[in-house]
């Protein structure tokens, strides 16, 4: 009896539980739309760290094996002997041109790489000296 409404009722309307499964619902479309975006910037994330983590890798190559730096045209990674693979959808390319004062070389990484669609790039360079 210490329960009942005015009119004898017992527990929730039909509205009022329809209206706390609507705010439900949405609710939870609105968290799994936030985990989707959250995993979408995680690959990009990732495939960005990859990318920028092989330039830097090959850049320390060289700066750890001056007798490698040598004028060379922009040349794919891949077709280098430096023991480095590109992770699936990068690519790399390295240039090396000598500095204005001899003796010095320009060693320049360019990585490219694609995420949802979009191209994305960066270029990496230091001068060292070769042997």
């Amino acid at each position: 009896m210490f329960f009942q409404g005015r009119l004898g009722e017992k527990g929730l309307g039909l509205l009022e539980v329809l209206a706390a499964m609507a705010l439900l619902a949405l609710g939870v479309t609105f968290i799994f739309g936030s985990i989707s975006s959250a995993a979408a910037w995680n690959q990009e994330a990732a495939r960005s760290t990859q990318a920028i983590n092989l330039a830097v890798g090959i850049i320390e190559y060289y700066k750890a094996r001056p007798d490698q730096i040598r004028a060379r045209p922009e040349t794919a990674v891949s077709n280098l002997d430096i023991g480095m693979e590109e992770p699936p959808g990068v690519t790399a390319a390295v240039t090396i041109t000598e500095y204005h004062i001899p003796g010095l070389y320009q060693v320049t990484v360019r990585v490219r790489w694609s995420v949802q669609g979009v191209e994305r790039n960066e270029v990496l360079g230091c001068v060292w000296p070769g042997s």
